[in-house]
């Protein structure tokens, strides 16, 4: 998957999520930027993001990931091959 695919999941993802349409998503949304973007919201976009990219977050990714950038960079981080091998949840 290169990046622009990975790019337009993130993008559906949080349209999705926070309602918002995909134009309203910009690579510069912030978790500060929308004040309904809460801990609760943050969760929610967080599990979608683990399910459609195939991986598990751990509590230092969760808490790191809070602008569109910061989301990208961590799921391009992680190789497929070692996606699997992180999974903690069945």
């Amino acid at each position: 998957m290169d990046e622009s695919e990975i790019r337009l999941k993130i993008t559906e993802v949080l349209s999705k999520i926070l309602n918002l349409s995909e134009k309203e998503i910009r690579e510069k949304i912030e978790k500060g930027d929308l004040i309904f973007w809460n801990s609760i919201t943050h969760l929610n976009l967080m599990f979608p993001l683990e399910h459609e990219f195939g991986l598990s977050f751990i509590e230092k990714d969760l808490m790191g990931m809070e602008d569109f950038d910061k989301i990208l960079n961590r799921i391009k981080k992680r190789p497929i091959e070692q996606i699997s091998r992180l999974r903690i949840r069945p």
